[in-house]
């Protein structure tokens, strides 16, 4: 398990980084709780290394949280008494596109503005000029596509497989790779505290008959009428993120994504705008609790000052049950969570330095079964 300086010889940037918003003493219980990558192939090889961040969101506009199907929203039953109560639920898939989505614009940012240095310190350099060469770019040779196939006129290949947002969120491609990459991202559902959901009519006028008839329509059809239930502004939801053998860069950039504000929304444009608050922060063996369990123990609860004292309450009791657990208060540092130094090019360039040994050590792991 590495120390806090050993650590510190491969990250210097984010654990300094960590240090200033988190705290030294936190940071030094949480080292043997984070990992190293340092592009040999023992460092790949999955080990009980845990940390589970829990949240408080605060819907600030009206959502419409589905998958897909038909206009309505995915809801879970909980039990309140003698009473039988259904909640909204935000699926973790939903969570992960919108933290994979993020992750991909910030990194694509971020590589206009440092680019120069990544060419010489990374792309071009003695160790990692091989893999990645003087051609490659990320931004032409990665992005989120529906996965068409190329068969149908779709690309295929739309992930690089060697940068920041495809070793953390995870990747497949169609490209000549001898690996696929799992996602060391993980989570529950998040549930909301109360049933505050309602109905809601909705149409289209055209603009020649001022109705809402559509060509094609039978008589008698719905035109554009339509109806769809909305969770209403103020909900409050429960949330869990997990990292699974987090390096202290990639702890930093997702700790800065999970304080924005995003939109989780079916209609991303304009509806689901979500604010997340940073509860508790769980180094472990293993994942630490539920949010489903915390949810039984928040329902009813309007307040986001109260949710988030009960969930660390929570969060709290689950930690002292285990002999491993290191458990980090993260409410009073959301502050300065959100002013992490986030654009600077040295971290930045620490980022990219994990992909590459990351992506080196799989290499290695997969040119050695080959050859057993």
């Amino acid at each position: 398990m590495p120390s806090l300086s050993e650590l510190g010889k491969l990250y210097p940037n984010s654990v300094k980084e960590l240090e200033r918003v988190l705290g030294r003493d936190n940071i030094e219980r949480l080292a043997n709780h984070l990992h190293i990558y340092d592009g040999a192939a023992s460092s790949v090889k999955p080990v009980a290394k845990h940390v589970t961040i829990y949240w408080v969101g605060r819907t600030a506009a009206e959502a419409v949280i589905r998958t897909e199907g038909e206009d309505d929203i995915i809801v879970t039953r909980f039990q309140k008494g003698d009473k039988k109560i259904a909640v909204p639920t935000l699926t973790f898939r939903k969570q992960k596109a919108v933290l994979l989505r993020g992750f991909m614009e910030l990194t694509r940012s971020l590589y206009k503005q440092h680019i120069t240095s990544l060419k010489k310190d990374i792309f071009e350099s003695k160790d990692y000029g091989k893999l990645y060469g003087k051609n490659y770019d990320f931004l032409t040779s990665c992005g989120i596509s529906p996965g068409i196939e190329e068969s149908r006129g779709g690309t295929g290949e739309m992930r690089c497989m060697k940068c920041p947002v495809d070793v953390l969120m995870g990747a497949v491609t169609g490209r000549a790779v001898e690996y696929n990459l799992a996602s060391r991202v993980m989570g529950d559902p998040a549930f909301a505290t109360e049933d505050r959901y309602r109905p809601r009519t909705g149409n289209a006028v055209d603009e020649v008959t001022y109705t809402t008839g559509m060509k094609g329509v039978k008589a008698g059809g719905t035109g554009a009428l339509y109806t769809e239930r909305i969770v209403e502004p103020g909900t409050l939801f429960i949330g869990k993120t997990v990292l699974f053998m987090p390096s202290p860069v990639e702890l930093l950039y997702t700790l800065y994504l999970l304080t924005r504000v995003n939109r989780y929304g079916a209609r991303r444009t304009i509806m689901g705008v979500m604010e997340l608050h940073p509860v508790a922060l769980v180094g472990d063996m293993f994942e630490t609790g539920t949010a489903y369990a915390a949810t039984e123990e928040l329902l009813g609860v309007d307040s986001p000052g109260k949710a988030r004292e009960k969930l660390y309450s929570y969060v709290e009791r689950e930690a002292k049950a285990s002999t491993t657990a290191v458990l980090v208060d993260l409410r009073d540092r959301e502050g300065e969570i959100k002013k992490l130094r986030i654009n600077n090019e040295d971290l930045y360039l620490e980022l990219w330095r994990n992909t590459a040994n990351y992506v080196m050590g799989i290499s290695e792991y997969v040119s050695r079964g080959k050859k057993s």
